[in-house]
C-alpha cells in the first residue's frame, strides 16, 4: 500500500475538562495535511502530567498512538469525507464517530482578488482547476504542473486554507513580485485564483526546481564557495538595500538552479521590514548570523544548529561561542565527509571579509526599512471583511467577525472553497487528479455527500472545457490605465 509523503497533522486547542479521576478530556480541531481535510477530536484520559510538562494538546495528539489511530483511520477510510468529529482514548482506540455536519470543524477562509494585493507587475494567473497534482511537498505545498494545451512546466503550488496562512501567503506574494528579476531570489510564477461566486487568489506557484534543498542534497552535491559567496550577496541585497530581514535563513531554503548553476533563496513568509520586528535587535544580524552557521555546518559538520542562532553577532551563545567566534577558529577543517569545491579556510575568510565589507557600509546601521535606498511599500495585511459584511456572522464569544466556520458560510449562502483530496494511499494513479481534489473525469464529484458537498456541487461546472483554456496574463489597473494613456 502506497504511504502519504508525509503526514503532518496540525491543531488547535478548543477546551480540556478535568474528570474525576484526575485525567483530562482534551478537544482540539485537527488538520491533516495528506487530505487538506479538518475534524473535531476530542481525547479521553490525558495525564495531566503530560500536558503540564509537554505543552497540552502538542503532546496529545504527538503521541505515537494518537497519531497513528487517527492517520490509518483516514487512510483506511473509516473516517471519511462526510465524519466531523471522532473521540479517541490517550492510546490510540477510536470510541465513537460523529456525522453531523452542525459539528464541521471546517474553518471559513477569506480571500481577496488579484487586484486587492496592488502588485507592481504585470503577473500570470491560473485558476486552480487547471493545476494537476504531481505530488506533495509538504504541508500547504505541492508540485503541480499546468494544462499541456500551455508551456506545461512543473512548478510549486504554495497555498492556505485557513486563517493562519493568509499573513504568510500575502506577504511572500508582496515580497517575490517586488523582488522580481533578482538572480537569487526565487521568482513567483502566477497567481493561482479560484473561480466562480467564490473568487480569489487561494497562492501562488514558483518554478520547481530539481535536485533538493541544500539541506537534503548536503550529501550527494558538493557546496561551492561562489554559493556561499552569493549567498552573502542576496543578504546583503535584502538587508541594506530593501531593508527586508528574512529571518529563515537555513539549508532548507535554498535552492540551487541546475539552469544557471546559481544559489536560490527561497520562503519570504516569515520576512520583515527591519525595525518592524518585536525585537529591534532581530534585524540583518539574523540573517547575517544564520549564514555564518550554515556556511560553517556545511564545511566543518559541527553540530550547531540554526534553530540556536544569536541575534547578537558578538554574544557568547553557541556551545560556548556566538556567531562570529566561529569565524575566529582557525583554520577552518573540512570534514571528512564535507563535499566542497575550495579548501575550507577559504570559506572562513570570505565571511570574515564580508562582515568587515557589511561594517564598513554606511547602510549597515539602518535602523529602519525607511532608510533602505530601495525600500519597498505596501499594506502589511491582507483587507478583511468590514464588520457590517461579517454582521450575520459570530464567532464563539458572540461577537461579528471574519474568522468564521464553513458551516456558518454555507448557513448565510456564503460561497466557499472546498479543498478536500484524496488520501495518498487511495490515489487512482491511471486519473489526473487536480489541485481542487478532484479527478479530471470525475463528473460526480458534487454527489459526494458530507459537510463540503455544496461547496462541490457549487464548483462543478466545465471543469475539461476550463483545463483546456491555458493561463492569462492580468494586467494591474495602474498598469492598464498607463497603456490606455499611452495608446
Amino acid at each position: 500500500m502506497e504511504q502519504a509523503e508525509f503526514r503532518f497533522f496540525g491543531f488547535k486547542e478548543k477546551d480540556r475538562r478535568i474528570l474525576a479521576d484526575g485525567t483530562l478530556n482534551v478537544k482540539f480541531t485537527l488538520y491533516d495535511g495528506d487530505t487538506r481535510r479538518w475534524l473535531g477530536v476530542t481525547v479521553v484520559g490525558v495525564h495531566r502530567t503530560m500536558t503540564d510538562e509537554w505543552n497540552g494538546t502538542s503532546a496529545v495528539i504527538g503521541w505515537t498512538p494518537i497519531h497513528s489511530a487517527l492517520g490509518a483511520g483516514i487512510d483506511s477510510g473509516r473516517l471519511g469525507p462526510d465524519v466531523t468529529a471522532v473521540e479517541v482514548t490517550f492510546g490510540g482506540t477510536i470510541l465513537s464517530i460523529s456525522r453531523d455536519a452542525g459539528g464541521d470543524a471546517t474553518p471559513y477562509v477569506h480571500y481577496v482578488s488579484a487586484d486587492s494585493y496592488g502588485l507592481p507587475l504585470d503577473m500570470e494567473t491560473v485558476a486552480r482547476d487547471q493545476l494537476v497534482e504531481l505530488g506533495r511537498l509538504a504541508p500547504w505545498v505541492d508540485m503541480v504542473t499546468t494544462p499541456p494545451s500551455t508551456r506545461s512546466e512543473k512548478l510549486v503550488f504554495k497555498y492556505y486554507s485557513d486563517t493562519d496562512g493568509i499573513p504568510r501567503v500575502w506577504l511572500e506574494v508582496q515580497w517575490l513580485a517586488r523582488l522580481s528579476g533578482h538572480p537569487h531570489v526565487m521568482p513567483i510564477r502566477h497567481l493561482v485564483v479560484e473561480e466562480g461566486p467564490e473568487r480569489g487568489v487561494v497562492g501562488f506557484t514558483v518554478p520547481f526546481l530539481p535536485g533538493g534543498s541544500l539541506e537534503a542534497s548536503r550529501t550527494t552535491r558538493p557546496f561551492k564557495l561562489k554559493w556561499a559567496k552569493q549567498l552573502m550577496q542576496v543578504v546583503d541585497d535584502l538587508n541594506l538595500q530593501h531593508g527586508i530581514a528574512h529571518t529563515d535563513v537555513r539549508l532548507r531554503n535554498i535552492m540551487i538552479d541546475p539552469a544557471t548553476d546559481n544559489l536560490v533563496l527561497i520562503d519570504f513568509g516569515t520576512a520583515a521590514r527591519q525595525g518592524e520586528l518585536n525585537d529591534l535587535a532581530i534585524q540583518g544580524n539574523r540573517d547575517v548570523a544564520s549564514v555564518i552557521v550554515l556556511v560553517e555546518e556545511l564545511v566543518t559538520r559541527s553540530p550547531t544548529d540554526t534553530e540556536w542562532v544569536t541575534t547578537d553577532l558578538h554574544c557568547d551563545h553557541l556551545n560556548g561561542q556566538g556567531t562570529e567566534g566561529l569565524l575566529q577558529r582557525r583554520p577552518w577543517i573540512a570534514d571528512p565527509d564535507a563535499l566542497l569545491d575550495h579548501p575550507a579556510e577559504d570559506y572562513r575568510v570570505a565571511l570574515v571579509d564580508w562582515l568587515a565589507r557589511r561594517r564598513a557600509d554606511p547602510r549597515h546601521y539602518h535602523d529602519h526599512a525607511d532608510d533602505a535606498p530601495q525600500a519597498f511599500d505596501f499594506p502589511d495585511h491582507m483587507p478583511m471583511p468590514t464588520a457590517e459584511e461579517v454582521r450575520d456572522l459570530v464567532n464563539e464569544q458572540e461577537v461579528p467577525c471574519w474568522n468564521f466556520l464553513r458551516r456558518d458560510a454555507v448557513r448565510t449562502g456564503r460561497a466557499v472553497v472546498d479543498w478536500v483530496r484524496p488520501a495518498t494511499v487511495a490515489l487512482d494513479r491511471s486519473r489526473t487528479l487536480l489541485a481542487t481534489g478532484e479527478y479530471l473525469d470525475d463528473d460526480t464529484a458534487d454527489e459526494t455527500e458530507g459537510p463540503g458537498q455544496e461547496a462541490r456541487r457549487a464548483a462543478k461546472g466545465e471543469k475539461v472545457a476550463k483545463n483546456q483554456r491555458g493561463v492569462r496574463k492580468r494586467r494591474s489597473p495602474r498598469v492598464a490605465s498607463l497603456l490606455k494613456k499611452g495608446g
